[in-house]
């Protein structure tokens, strides 16, 4: 006799109470060409008929989910992904939409993301468009080719019940962005109040959903609603550089990734460590949650000039006001202990022209570079607060995207360099600049 019950719940008490349940898969019970259970409590009679229920339709959880990628223990050639939901998760995250279900392998889920318990994003019980998703499929990770090679077969089986969607946790556009992270500033706890609304949009019969609202099951974690914190970021997380989050401590950078760099940029890896040794003599950072910075005035000027096309009168109000901020003349830097303070006077004048006009971390790679790396200036400052390997990733893209850098560095010209890095006018500002260059990449390539 052999029974095998698949994809359900299924509960049959005999007079002997015997029970069977069977959850996410296939389950089976075999006793060979018995008719007995033979085992403590044995029953001593041919098992009775059963008969199985139609299957089971149903949503099971859904919920915001971390990725986590494990050795298969079964298969050492493979991988298990497991998705964890949890009920926090930090503004700006990277996380993944899931939704377990039961006998829905193949249709489609919509997933509505709503305000609870008060008016924040939007209004009470309403749609948060950012966040929500018009249409996932149930099961559509197992049909690539790139899973089936790399997740284990139970772990397989286990998918075929689960829609996934990654996602960060943000808004579309940096205006949004803003003004979520406002919101969640001048919230009582510090915290923005989130329900799941799911429904099956092809179903082929009833549905059951498994939701804590009395009024309506569809809807999940609503009387205990997912929380959104402004807590810390793991940028290298989010851009799939690592695979484990560093909860937002930041990440020194590996030697691993010189020498990507190196290769990709068809350059010596002794050059880029020669040009962090003389950009930051000091740290990477000033302290905890703040890039070495240098703020640089006539940067300022250039940026409201140019991009805010502020006009010669007005530039000149701001010089008279503000001259360590705004002034055409390069110099008066400073104390390191004095850039923050600059900083932070300038960005209420214009935050991202400030940004731009700094330059910034290890590598001391202007602001107004960011697009080699982020999507925005606020982005950059946000990443290179955080993390080392944020800092390479804005120099990377610094050297990748100016003009003639990498073939002076391929052919050590050092002059060259200096010239791209600093300005026409580094002989002045820094003239020992490419003889140190030139001295520190000696150190660099000799070292065995």
């Amino acid at each position: 006799m052999k029974v095998v019950i698949c994809d359900g719940k299924i509960s049959y008490t005999s007079d002997e109470d015997l029970i069977i349940h069977s959850f996410d898969g296939n389950m089976c019970f075999s006793a060979g060409s018995l008719t007995t259970w033979n085992a403590s409590n044995t029953i001593y009679k041919d098992y009775e008929n059963m008969v199985l229920p139609n299957a089971l339709a149903e949503v099971v959880e859904v919920g915001f989910a971390k990725q986590e990628i494990k050795e298969s223990t079964a298969d050492k050639t493979k991988k298990v992904m497991a998705l964890p939901i949890s009920n926090s998760f930090s503004l700006g995250e990277r996380v993944f939409l899931k939704v377990k279900t039961i006998g829905l392998t193949g249709k489609k889920l919509k997933v509505e993301v709503r305000q609870g318990i008060e008016k924040q994003l939007t209004d009470k019980d309403q749609k948060v468009e950012a966040l929500s998703v018009a249409e996932m499929t149930v099961g559509k990770i197992t049909q690539s080719e790139d899973a089936k090679n790399k997740y284990d077969a139970s772990n397989l089986r286990a998918l075929e019940n689960i829609a996934m969607k990654e996602m960060t946790l943000e808004a579309k556009t940096d205006a949004e962005k803003r003004n979520w992270k406002e919101i969640l500033t001048k919230t009582r706890d510090k915290k923005i109040k989130l329900y799941f609304h799911v429904e099956v949009l092809d179903a082929d019969g009833e549905v059951k959903y498994d939701g804590d609202d009395a009024n309506d099951p569809k809807n999940f974690s609503y009387k205990k609603p997912f929380e959104l914190i402004d807590g810390k970021v793991c940028f290298c997380f989010n851009q799939g550089i690592v695979e484990k989050s560093c909860l937002g401590k930041g990440t020194a950078i590996p030697n691993k990734m010189y020498d990507e760099a190196a290769e990709e940029l068809n350059i010596e890896k002794a050059t880029m460590l020669a040009i962090a040794k003389q950009e930051t003599h000091k740290s990477s950072f000033w302290k905890e949650g703040q890039a070495t910075i240098l703020y640089e005035r006539h940067k300022m000027w250039k940026h409201l000039k140019e991009d805010l096309h502020k006009s010669k009168e007005e530039l000149n109000v701001l010089n008279k006001k503000y001259p360590e901020l705004v002034n055409p003349n390069q110099g008066g830097y400073g104390l390191f202990s004095a850039q923050y303070t600059k900083l932070e006077k300038a960005k209420k004048i214009d935050y991202d022209s400030a940004i731009k006009a700094c330059s910034w971390g290890k590598f001391q790679v202007l602001g107004a570079s960011y697009a080699g790396a982020f999507s925005s200036p606020r982005e950059l400052e946000e990443a290179v607060n955080t993390c080392e390997i944020q800092q390479f990733r804005l120099f990377k893209g610094y050297l990748k995207n100016t003009n003639g850098m990498t073939k002076a560095l391929r052919n050590h010209e050092w002059e060259t360099v200096a010239k791209l890095y600093n300005g026409s006018s580094w002989k002045t500002i820094n003239p020992d600049y490419a003889k140190n260059i030139k001295k520190y990449y000696g150190e660099f390539a000799n070292k065995k």
